[in-house]
C-alpha cells in the first residue's frame, strides 16, 4: 500500500472524528484525485456526501470506485444506500441481497437495510424476519428494534409492537420514538378494551 496515500486517508479520517467534515471532503477528494486506484477513499467520500444528502456526488464517487474495484463490498453497499435514498428499491434490494449471499456473516447493518427496503417495497413479512434477524445479530440495535416495532404495529400486533419498543428503553431508558409509540400503543389497547 502507498505510504503517502496512508498519510492522506489517515488525516482525512482523524479530521473527520474530530467533527470537521469539510476538511475530511477536502483531503479524501485530494486522496481520489492522487491515488484513484485506492478505493477505501472513495468509500468515505461517498458516505460522507451520502449522509449530507448529496447523493448525486456520492453516486459518481462510488461509480469511480466501482470502476477500479467492481466487488468491493464497501462500495456496494454504499451503492444499495444511494439506490435506496433515490427510491430505487428494487436496485438497492438486488445489491443487499447479494451481499448477503456472498458473506459468511452478514452485519446487522446490512439485515437492516435489507429489512428497510423490503419494507419500502411493501413487504411487511420479509421486511420483519430481517428487522428481527439483525436485532439478534445485534442485540442493542435500536434502529432495528424500531423497525420491528412499527412492522408489528402496522400488522396490528400491539403486544409484540410493546415488546419491541420496551426492548429500545432497556438499551436507552429516554428513547422519545419508543416511549411515544408505547403511549400510542396503551392508548389503543385501552380504547380496545373500552369497547369490549
Amino acid at each position: 500500500m502507498n505510504k503517502a496515500w496512508e498519510r492522506l486517508f489517515s488525516k482525512a479520517i482523524m479530521t473527520l472524528e474530530e467533527g470537521n467534515w469539510l476538511r475530511a471532503v477536502q483531503y479524501l477528494k485530494r486522496s481520489c484525485e492522487l491515488y484513484p486506484d485506492e478505493v477505501d477513499a472513495h468509500c468515505e467520500l461517498a458516505d460522507i456526501y451520502l449522509q449530507l444528502g448529496h447523493i448525486d456526488a456520492a453516486h459518481e464517487v462510488v461509480q469511480q470506485a466501482l470502476a477500479v474495484d467492481p466487488l468491493n463490498a464497501s462500495c456496494n453497499f454504499l451503492l444499495g444506500n444511494i439506490y435506496l435514498a433515490q427510491g430505487r428499491v428494487r436496485d438497492a434490494l438486488k445489491i443487499y441481497l447479494y451481499l448477503e449471499k456472498i458473506s459468511d456473516e452478514p452485519s446487522p447493518e446490512l439485515l437492516f437495510n435489507i429489512a428497510n427496503a423490503f419494507d419500502k417495497k411493501g413487504d411487511k413479512k420479509k421486511a420483519l424476519n430481517y428487522a428481527m434477524y439483525a436485532t439478534e445479530e445485534d442485540p442493542s440495535y435500536i434502529e432495528a428494534y424500531e423497525l420491528t416495532g412499527k412492522l408489528f404495529f402496522d400488522m396490528g400486533d400491539l403486544t409484540e409492537a410493546k415488546t419491541a419498543y420496551q426492548e429500545i428503553l432497556t438499551i436507552e431508558r429516554n428513547n422519545i420514538n419508543a416511549r411515544q409509540m408505547l403511549y400510542v400503543i396503551y392508548t389503543r389497547e385501552n380504547r380496545i378494551l373500552e369497547k369490549k
